[in-house]
């Protein structure tokens, strides 16, 4: 868990090698710590944001090719030349009922096609995934009680694991 004066942020970043944990047990318990938090520190939360990051597995040159194909819609400039990189992000506002309230969130998904090296290993390129789903910044009055809180990132799990999945099926790779 880390804290400024702004936010308290609970992530985990496994070590290379590392199995890291399941992300639903992930939010289970930094539910339990930022609800701790919370009500520690005597005040609302006026946003409250769960973000996925993850490297997929590796890919074939036709599977991430098939990937980029469905994703993005290249420039002639790219003619003769396949990128090594590229981007591809999605953001829409969804309303989502965490107990008895009802939320407008910011819901997005970023595809991005990068050269990685792990320890050990020669470059490789693979596709970098990542799920946000946060309440929006447009209301700034201190409203989330930690049971709020908590209830929020109890949630997340299947909200984040419903937008993998459409991205993957989108993408071919389920």
């Amino acid at each position: 868990m880390q804290t400024t004066a702004e936010s308290v942020d609970v992530q985990s970043s496994p070590q290379v090698g590392q199995q890291s944990i399941e992300f639903a047990d992930f939010c289970a318990k930094a539910a339990i710590q930022l609800r701790a938090a919370v009500e520690f520190l005597g005040s609302n939360a006026w946003r409250i944001a769960v973000v996925r990051e993850w490297i997929f597995r590796e890919l074939t040159n036709d599977e991430l090719t098939a990937c980029r194909t469905r994703l993005i819609n290249l420039p002639d400039l790219s003619v003769g030349a396949v990128p090594f990189e590229w981007d591809w992000r999605m953001a829409k506002n969804v309303e989502r009922t965490v107990g008895q309230t009802t939320l407008n969130t910011n819901t997005i998904a970023t595809v991005k096609q990068l050269t990685v090296t792990f320890p050990g290993t020669e470059e490789r390129t693979r596709l970098w995934l990542s799920t946000d789903v946060n309440t929006t910044p447009k209301e700034t009055r201190s409203r989330f009680e930690g049971s709020d809180v908590a209830g929020f990132l109890q949630q997340s799990a299947p909200w984040h694991s419903e937008i993998e999945q459409s991205l993957l099926r989108f993408m071919a790779l389920t």
